[in-house]
């Protein structure tokens, strides 16, 4: 569609600008697709169509003139190492109760709830871990 440009990465992202007449490009912004390279983007003015290098389809929404500022905290993940062969992407995030929490998904599709509350957190794992020793 003309002006808006989409670019694809090797990571599994897409990259969104916005054609200028002067022939530069403004970004937009940026969406997590997958985690594989990106072969073909379609986009019909509602959603992005993301093929991938695996042969997966990826289906995005996306409207260039709605306010995309949310969909971009949600899909741009944040990568979080739990150990070797363990890791995790942060694909939504929220505040409840006050406190800002993520939500994580792994390889196996495991969903987990995290408090950005690092403090209570750690906390929170300590007294799990006591529990866990205490009752053997």
């Amino acid at each position: 569609y003309s002006g808006t440009v989409f670019i694809g990465t090797q990571e599994g992202s897409i990259y969104i600008y916005d054609y200028q007449k002067n022939n530069s490009l403004k970004y937009l912004n940026s969406i997590r697709a997958n985690f594989s390279k990106i072969n073909d983007l379609l986009y019909d003015q509602k959603n992005i169509h993301v093929i991938t290098e695996n042969g997966d389809l990826t289906v995005i929404p996306y409207s260039k003139n709605g306010s995309n500022s949310d969909e971009v905290k949600i899909k741009t993940p944040v990568s979080i190492n739990f150990g070797d062969n363990n890791f995790g992407n942060a694909i939504e995030s929220f505040t409840y109760g006050g406190v800002q929490y993520f939500v994580t998904a792994d390889r196996s599709g495991n969903l987990v709830y995290w408090d950005l509350d690092l403090e209570s957190t750690f906390d929170e794992i300590k007294k799990i871990h006591a529990e866990k020793y205490n009752d053997m």
